[in-house]
């Protein structure tokens, strides 16, 4: 994946220093790249909806990651707000 941030010499000195790295440092690095960018959506739905709560927030992430249909199955028990 291209960075536009990124020039061409940093992607290829980075791919390589990931290349040699043992497969579960690779997953580790993925693994919390994951944590971090569901920290940073939540965040940003919770700055954009602050009356709802945590359970709210991680919904509407579920809701926007999978879908309605999805969501309404999963969760049909739970309230949650069409978006």
């Amino acid at each position: 994946m291209a960075h536009e941030d990124t020039d061409d010499e940093t992607r290829t000195v980075r791919a390589a220093i990931l290349r040699r790295l043992p497969p579960g440092e690779r997953v580790e690095i993925a693994l919390q790249m994951s944590i971090d960018v569901r920290a940073i959506a939540l965040a940003g739905i919770a700055e954009r909806d602050p009356n709802a709560g945590p359970r709210e927030h991680e919904l509407e992430l579920f809701r926007i990651l999978y879908g309605d249909t999805l969501i309404r199955a999963a969760f049909a028990n739970e309230p949650h707000e069409q978006g």
